[in-house]
């Protein structure tokens, strides 16, 4: 042996290097890691597995070595052995010796050659054990992993939303046991044929090694007793394997069958998890169904209030439009009072429906739907006949339009109220009481919790149902100040129409009147200038006959001539009566009309007072005197700012 490098430096004369002290080295304090103590088990958990399984692969590494070197140092001591024997027996003749020798190696070769073929079935066996023992691992993994997926879709069921849903996932899961069971019998199957052909290669292997077992007379080199002791020595071998074999192959029939029992047990342990959550999963649709049903009906009201709402801001704004074009006074039409009196009723018709639904009127009244807007008198019915029915445009308000928001959430309310203790009541009646809850998030206990818990969305609903009221009364209080404003200005626009409509009639029956009696005012015209040219100087002397005879005819003419402008006077003053009497009757129909819808209308003084009106005092009002300055303008509207000075100041400042 080497000396120790100290001993060796010190016999140099070299000095020993002197060790470092660290002591003095500061020690730097470990970092605090925030791990959780799950976290921190499967952390040691893992690098315990990994340090087993290192441990595993090195002993196997070493123990494959250290049997190497143990045959290698068995046939190199065995060889010696028998070189140190043939040297040390009694010496025979060269011939014999020679012969001897010969056929004691060759005996020596075979008894090597058999040793060394029955170690490697003995390390082949065993090769065959240990990669049957990865399969069959590996095939356990594999069928556990698949008979997981039946248990996963057991545990799933809780997040199953619909019944629907759960007959697809009982669907799924029937593929999915049919498909374990063909993973557990393939995986077997290949087990099994792995088997096999270990066998097969193991048989092949000893056939071609016993080809070789020839005696001498079938001129090989094996005595009969050696064949003999070999073939005894390698059928049992054979058998052992066989043996062996044989216990991994019914290994694989057992795992085969527990397997095939666990899939049956898991899959019955999810059909048996079905009616529970059949049950729970019929019970929250009800549930959600009566809540939808009503939340929908709710929406559906919501959005019609809505529509309705904007109905009547387009018709007042067109309103508006319609008077400021009307009150220029140009193109003066009756069609443009019975405009304005149409919109008037159909405004008139959506005002008090809208605001009975939300319950911001002082009182209740009636409102005539039967009103048919005309100018001209509507025809009287025969006797025995009965009343004419009301247009089709103006159908009268049902029950159900004249009910309450507030009033119709409270009947939705009551009605799912009503439903889900029904259905809990059956739910609870029916259920097993040692049957767990499969979503308890979702069901209670008992129905009052559950009736409870519901009572928070059916408060909901009516919040938002109060929520609406109140910002659609902002909404139609506003619409209600504007169109009253518009209706001020209705009336005077649409009788100066009706008016100036009228003038005009009369003016063109007039020139009808005067067409007619043109033609013979010409002529009485033309005799008058006739019978001047005929009145010559002297005329009357001596000519008294046809003196007297042309006055007779200009006074014939003048009589006809009076008659004619007294005819036509009469007829154009019959012809303004008639226009006159017309005006009369559309004048009455008109006020009538315009008084009744007035009357029927919603004005601001209808509606019930707010607290705060803060959608109103934004708002811009205009005195009577603005008014009727903007209405000889031709510029009056809702949305026009107030007029001002040259200094930019209001009227009011």
């Amino acid at each position: 042996e080497d000396p120790a490098p100290e001993e060796a430096a010190v016999e140099g004369g070299e000095e020993k290097p002197e060790e470092e002290d660290f002591s003095d080295v500061p020690v730097l304090p470990l970092a605090e890691l925030p791990i959780g103590e799950d976290m921190l088990r499967h952390m040691l958990s893992q690098i315990q597995t990994r340090m087993i399984s290192e441990m595993e692969r090195f002993q196997a590494t070493v123990m494959e070595r250290a049997e190497q070197w143990a045959t290698a140092a068995t046939e190199e001591l065995t060889e010696e052995l028998d070189a140190c024997l043939r040297a040390h027996r009694p010496r025979a003749g060269r011939v014999e010796e020679d012969l001897a020798r010969s056929r004691e190696v060759e005996l020596i070769e075979q008894t090597r050659r058999f040793d060394s073929f029955l170690r490697g079935t003995v390390r082949a066996l065993k090769a065959q054990q240990e990669a049957h023992t990865d399969r069959n691992k590996a095939a356990v993994e594999a069928m556990d992993k698949a008979v997981a997926r039946i248990t996963h879709a057991e545990n799933m069921l809780s997040t199953v939303p619909s019944t629907k849903g759960l007959e697809i996932r009982i669907r799924e899961a029937e593929k999915i046991r049919n498909e374990v069971i063909e993973v557990v019998k393939r995986n077997c199957e290949d087990l099994r044929d792995a088997l096999a052909k270990d066998a097969q290669d193991a048989g092949t292997f000893q056939d071609k090694f016993e080809e070789d077992f020839k005696d001498f007379d079938s001129g090989g080199a094996y005595s009969a007793e050696r064949i003999e002791e070999y073939s005894g020595a390698l059928g049992s071998k054979m058998e052992a394997s066989e043996l062996a074999r044989a216990d991994m192959l019914e290994d694989v029939n057992t795992m085969e069958s527990e397997f095939e029992t666990k899939v049956e047990e898991c899959y019955n342990s999810f059909t048996e998890q079905l009616n529970p959550h059949r049950e729970d999963l019929t019970l929250l649709e009800d549930l959600d169904q009566a809540i939808h049903e009503a939340k929908h009906k709710l929406r559906e009201d919501f959005l019609k209030s809505t529509n309705v709402g904007a109905d009547i801001k387009a018709q007042s704004a067109e309103l508006a439009k319609v008077v400021a074009q009307a009150s220029k006074g140009d193109n003066a039409d009756t069609a443009v009072s019975l405009d304005l009196m149409h919109r008037v009723d159909a405004l008139r018709q959506l005002l008090h429906p809208r605001c009975t639904y939300l319950g911001c009127l002082k009182a209740e009244f009636a409102v005539d739907q039967n009103l048919v807007v005309s100018l001209d008198p509507p025809p009287e019915p025969e006797e025995g006949a009965e009343g004419a029915p009301p247009p089709a445009d103006a159908p009268p308000a049902s029950e159900e339009d004249l009910k309450r928001l507030v009033e119709y959430t409270e009947e939705l309310v009551a009605a799912a109220r009503d439903k889900v203790k029904e259905k809990g009541d059956a739910y609870y009646s029916a259920k097993d009481a040692e049957r767990p809850i499969t979503r308890p998030d979702r069901i209670p206990g008992t129905i009052e919790e559950l009736v409870e818990t519901h009572e928070k969305i059916f408060s909901e609903m009516v919040k938002q149902a109060e929520g609406h009221v109140e910002s659609a009364i902002k909404e139609i209080r506003a619409q209600v100040i504007i169109i009253s404003d518009l209706l001020v200005r209705v009336p005077t626009v649409a009788l100066d129409h009706l008016l100036q409509a009228s003038m005009k009639n009369c003016i063109a029956t007039v020139k009808e009147v005067d067409v007619q009696y043109a033609k013979a005012h010409e002529g009485f015209m033309a005799l008058q200038d006739e019978n001047k040219t005929k009145l010559k100087p002297g005329i009357g002397q001596g000519h008294d006959d046809l003196l007297n005879k042309l006055c007779m005819a200009e006074m014939e003419r003048a009589h006809s001539s009076v008659d004619s402008c007294n005819a036509h006077a009469n007829a154009a003053m019959e012809a303004l009566g008639t226009q006159a009497n017309t005006f009369a009757v559309r004048l009455h129909r008109m006020s009538s009309i315009l008084v009744q819808m007035m009357d029927n209308c919603v004005l601001p003084d209808d509606l019930e007072p707010l607290e705060t009106d803060d959608e109103l005092k934004k708002m811009k009002r205009k005195n009577l005197r603005q008014l009727r300055r903007m209405l000889r303008a031709g510029q009056l509207g809702p949305d026009d700012p107030e007029p001002g000075d040259k200094e930019g100041r209001t009227y009011k400042e």
